[in-house]
Parts: C-alpha cells; structure tokens; sequence
C-alpha cells in the first residue's frame, strides 16, 4: 500500500518537542505508533474494544435508518441534511474510522495513504458531529410529543450528547499528542462509544409508540 512505514527504532526516546509555553511535550506521530504496536502485546484487550469502538458510528446510523418511519416527521431528517444521508453517513463513518483509528494508527497497511484515511474520516466526523448539535437544537424545537416529561427527557439526553463530545474527544487529542497512549485508548474509545449510545437513546425517545418497542415502553414510562 501507499503508507508510510513508522521511522525504525534506534534505541533512543521518542521524538519529542517541548512546548514551552503551555510545559507540555508532544510525541510525534511515528513514535506514537511505535507505542500503540508495544501496547497490542501488553493491552491487548484494551486495542480490542478501541478498534470495535469504530463501528458504533455503523450500528448507530443503522439504528436511525431503521426507526426513520417511526419517528415524528421533524425527526425524519436532520439539520443539514435529509434522514436517509444523516443515517447512511454514520454508517460510512464506522469504516472510515476503522481505517484511520485501528488500522494506519496501530502502523498496519490501509492501501490508501494514512493522509487518505485520516483526512476522510476527520471530513466526514466532523461534518456529522455538527450536524448533530444542529440537529440536537432542531429537534427539541420541534417536537413536544409523549408530554412533557418525556421532552425534558429527550433534551436531557440531547445535551449529554453534546457534553460528552465536547468532553471526551479534547480529552483523547491531549493525551495522544502527549504520547500517554494508555489513556488515549481509553478516552478515544469512550469518544466513540459513548455520544454513540446516546444518540441511540435520543433517537428511541423521539419514536412514536409501536407495539413491541422498548423505546415505547420508555415513553409510556415518562409520560406518566
């Protein structure tokens, strides 16, 4: 493939510059890698779920692809776009991501450049991710279904979504630029994982009622 292979090991440190301002020491991309393939042998359970959090991107627009017609009519599409791109964007972003996260960063071919992937998924991750704050606003603008319980409920989660992003993603950027790969695993997957599972929860309390539904036993719960 068109990657570039991570500089080899020289018996020195990492590749390191101080920033002085701010006290922090960056680590440069190749040594950051270096330190992911030496944790797929110490950590490899942790690798793991890093590399299956890419895919929750999938499930989730397929989640919302599937409850498109039983949402209200608001619901059944997003800020910027109509349901059934929204829905099938997040199911092209898991693979994007997989590429970029779990494969070029853990040094492994991806036949396209490591650019390539890199830029395709921050593209594509950063166009859905300001979707879905607008859409967050829109959506609990418009619709007030299932009483009022239920619609704090919705806007709840909705801002838990949000916070979630704002905090997890700066978390995971910090800690991988300083080369604390351990935590970056950790709070990349929680970037992935979590906002993920909430969006599938605020996607749930928006459906209308349907015989046999999880999501409308929630909402029977919280409109009472």
């Amino acid at each position: 493939g068109g990657q570039r292979e991570p500089a080899k090991e020289s018996g020195s440190a990492p590749t390191m510059a101080a920033v002085p301002r701010s006290g922090w020491v960056l680590v440069d991309k190749q040594a950051r890698t270096r330190m992911l393939q030496k944790l797929e042998k110490t950590m490899p359970s942790r690798i793991r779920l890093y590399c299956l959090s890419c895919w929750a991107y999938t499930l989730t627009g397929a989640w919302y692809l599937w409850a498109l017609p039983l949402m209200p009519p608001v619901c059944q599409s997003s800020a910027l776009m109509s349901g059934r791109m929204f829905g099938g964007l997040l199911v092209l972003q898991g693979f994007f991501s997989y590429m970029n996260d779990a494969v070029c960063t853990l040094g492994k071919d991806g036949y396209l450049t490591w650019a390539t992937w890199e830029a395709l998924d921050r593209l594509l991750a950063w166009t859905l991710m300001v979707n879905t704050v607008c859409t967050a606003m829109v959506w609990g603008q418009g619709d007030a279904s299932g009483g009022e319980r239920a619609h704090r409920a919705r806007l709840l989660v909705s801002a838990s979504l949000v916070a979630s992003c704002a905090v997890a993603y700066p978390m995971s950027k910090a800690y991988e630029l300083q080369g604390k790969m351990d935590r970056f695993l950790l709070w990349h997957s929680i970037w992935h994982f979590v906002p993920n599972l909430l969006a599938v929860l605020w996607m749930a309390l928006h459906m209308e009622p349907a015989p046999g539904l999880v999501p409308a036993a929630l909402l029977r719960v919280l409109s009472d």
